[in-house]
């Protein structure tokens, strides 16, 4: 790996995301996110943008759970 390989950011459907080689093809059940760059810049850019590293069906269950609580009638 030399540091002028361009690298791109890749997400899966868990919403979680990685790097992998400008040119080579997104990694089965990856998706290309639009931004390329250096290793260090893509790996800048992840850490600016994933926020959450919850899986996505985890997100779900937990917001399904928080609704469920907040409809819930309190007891005296």
């Amino acid at each position: 790996m030399t540091d002028d390989e361009l690298w791109q950011v890749v997400q899966d459907r868990e919403g979680r995301y990685s790097v992998w080689r400008q040119d080579r093809a997104a990694p089965l059940g990856w998706t290309a996110t639009g931004f390329a760059g250096r290793r260090a810049a893509c790996v800048a850019h992840i850490d600016a943008t994933w926020t959450d590293p919850l899986p996505a069906r985890w997100r779900s269950v937990l917001d399904a759970r928080n609704a469920a609580e907040r409809e819930a009638p309190a007891h005296a």
